[in-house]
């Protein structure tokens, strides 16, 4: 499933400044919004999450904080103080026994997830439905991904703590409550977006990460079902020609019970079933297509009799060369022969010695051979070749073909001394 980075037009813009033991990197910048305009539904494809990160936004959520008698509460709107630094917040299963304090970005960021999702990140014993990762020492696009990391996320690291509220290749919008500058009050409750180049290089949203706590996802799913049928829940495909066939990978979606994958030629008028899987299975390699065509694959996911909405994902499909032979030759050399490519222009030779795992490139030609004068005596080689034309690369045989020349002068044994 897609995560949702907020993307609406936003005109207040809130500039915080680092004055605080949790302070904000002076890189960091606060998004642009609009108080009354700011929309949970932006960032989750889950009505019933949308509608808390709403109440969160307005104010009206009711995230606990109290002093020692339990006596108040600091429901904060955008925009407004939310909690002082150093404030106490009791836990509500045992307000009169336990209690967490700390800066004003601590204090609100467990708020908020306890509000959302029962669990507080404060306490090994109390998260029942969330998993705590310290895996992870920088918070980059790739951990985010390798993490699964949903909105209501949090993330502690070295100088803060924040909640994200969505990610994508581009970088990182998050919920959070910190000092502001001297117009406005300490703890201010904002929005703030920042490039992946800022949150590395800020201690308070990327550097020394102590934890991140993500809520599980089947407990998520129950809790805020998402709405199937919104065309931003379409399943995210990724595509890629590989040897034989088209690649195609997906990310789990929430709830699935399986997924079905469709495919069609566009200008097509209809889509054709290439296979259904089980809610376990996300990937699979299509090996009936023709070379040099283009496709379009769509895959919906499955919840009963439900479907999810659905987005095409394009390729042009090329197929990878035939290797022939590698054959070694006399003067030194390899000699690498391949079949022709329908409407490729161009072939490109790889090469590995015994051992390594990358191909090296060696050269590009519009031959169907290329030979290689740069062996090395008893050296082991392994060769491959990509096709490409103006708009598709082919995928390549991953174990290529095999060669080692041997230099018969060095082989030949010495004449023994008369």
């Amino acid at each position: 499933m897609r995560f949702f980075k907020k993307t609406g037009s936003l005109m207040l813009l809130l500039l915080i400044v680092s004055v605080c033991a949790t302070a904000l990197s002076t890189g960091a910048r606060a998004a642009d919004f609009t108080l009354d305009k700011a929309d949970g539904a932006d960032y989750t494809a889950s009505p019933a999450l949308a509608r808390k990160l709403n109440d969160i936004f307005d104010g009206t959520a009711e995230l606990v904080f109290s002093d020692s008698a339990c006596t108040e509460a600091v429901n904060t709107a955008l925009g407004k103080a939310a909690v002082p630094a150093g404030y106490t917040r009791y836990v509500p299963v045992k307000r009169n026994g336990r209690s967490m304090s700390g800066e004003s970005c601590f204090i609100y960021a467990s708020g908020v997830y306890a509000y959302l999702f029962g669990d507080y990140p404060g306490w090994d014993d109390m998260r029942w439905h969330s998993t705590e990762y310290t895996d992870y020492s920088t918070m980059t696009y790739e951990a985010c991904k390798a993490l699964n990391v949903t909105c209501g996320t949090y993330v502690r690291a070295l100088t803060h703590s924040y909640i994200v509220l969505s990610y994508d290749k581009s970088g990182l919008t998050v919920l959070n409550a910190n000092y502001n500058t001297a117009s406005l009050s300490s703890g201010t409750v904002s929005l703030m977006t920042l490039s992946w180049g800022e949150v590395a290089g800020s201690p308070a949203f990327g550097q020394g990460l102590e934890h991140i706590v993500i809520p599980d996802a089947d407990y998520t799913a129950k809790l805020y079902p998402v709405d199937w049928k919104d065309p931003r829940n379409a399943p995210e495909l990724t595509v890629k020609n590989v040897d034989g066939g088209v690649k195609i990978t997906w990310e789990a979606t929430a709830g699935a019970t399986g997924y079905t994958l469709y495919r069609k030629i566009p200008g097509d008028a209809e889509w054709t079933k290439v296979k259904t899987f089980g809610a376990r299975t996300l990937t699979y390699v299509d090996t009936t297509l023709d070379s040099d065509v283009f496709y379009l694959y769509m895959l919906r996911a499955n919840r009963g009799q439900e479907k999810s909405a659905y987005a095409a994902t394009p390729v042009h499909y090329l197929d990878a060369p035939e290797l022939k032979n590698a054959a070694t030759l006399a003067d030194g050399s390899v000699k690498v022969t391949w079949s022709a490519v329908k409407n490729a222009r161009s072939y490109t030779v790889y090469r590995k010695e015994a051992g390594e795992t990358k191909w090296q490139k060696l050269g590009k030609t519009t031959a169907l051979s290329f030979t290689d004068d740069t062996v090395e005596s008893g050296t082991s080689y392994r060769y491959t070749v990509i096709a490409a034309n103006r708009s598709a690369v082919s995928g390549f045989d991953t174990v290529g073909l095999n060669a080692v020349w041997a230099d018969p002068a060095a082989a030949a044994p010495e004449t023994a001394a008369q």
